[in-house]
């Protein structure tokens, strides 16, 4: 939920035509939401990385750095490794500094000699596009998220698209709300003000808001 510029009219909504009717039931929430793999108290580090980073994704990193590499020299300056405010043990101590200054220069995630032009329907992040996709489907099968979601300010686009809802509404200030659940209509809720309790009409995704968020927002 973002807030605009100061608006003189109190209280008006613009619905967007209502959706169908099976969302806008305040229906109890019983899917599962959380952690889809429990791993063992004593995991360390290494094993919540693999359930990110498959064997094939390391196989793809490895593949594709190794055959830009038979295409580029490295040619790369480093600051002095025996610097003790650059140098990190536990990677130093382990990783040389040639192999270093190799992977550094040549790491690569997708094949260069079939990179688009840059025209209609370009993909500026096709170099690291390969990786971007694996851990956005992998995210959706380690972890369940919650019913409702907090989102930030500037984060979210308005747009509607398909199921999703745009609301724009005019309390103290303009109010756009997105929301897949709910029709936009208005219903009427309690305010209090110093003269007492008023009753108030407020666009429906906006209740479901305040209640999931308990009339904070973050």
């Amino acid at each position: 939920m973002s807030e605009g510029e100061e608006d003189s009219t109190p209280n008006s909504a613009t619905p967007l035509p209502s959706l169908d009717q099976d969302l806008d039931q305040d229906e109890e929430w019983t899917e599962f939401s959380g952690p889809v793999q429990d791993l063992p108290v004593d995991s360390g580090l290494l094993d919540y990385f693999k359930l990110f980073f498959f064997d094939s994704v390391l196989n793809m990193i490895v593949e594709e750095t190794n055959r830009y590499m038979q295409t580029n020299i490295p040619e790369l300056s480093l600051i002095s490794p025996s610097d003790p405010y650059w140098r990190v043990p536990a990677i130093a101590d382990i990783w040389g500094r040639q192999s270093y200054q190799k992977i550094h220069h040549e790491f690569h995630l997708a094949d260069s000699s079939h990179q688009p032009g840059r025209n209609e329907g370009y993909d500026p992040l096709n170099k690291v596009r390969p990786l971007l996709d694996h851990i956005r489907n992998v995210c959706s099968s380690v972890y369940k998220p919650k019913h409702n979601l907090s989102q930030k300010p500037g984060e979210v686009r308005m747009r509607q698209k398909g199921r999703m809802v745009a609301v724009q509404w005019t309390d103290k200030r303009r109010v756009n709300i997105l929301s897949t659940k709910a029709d936009p209509k208005m219903v009427t809720v309690e305010r209090r003000t110093k003269a007492g309790v008023v009753q108030v009409q407020v666009p429906k995704p906006v209740v479901q808001y305040n209640k999931a968020m308990f009339g904070v927002d973050e």
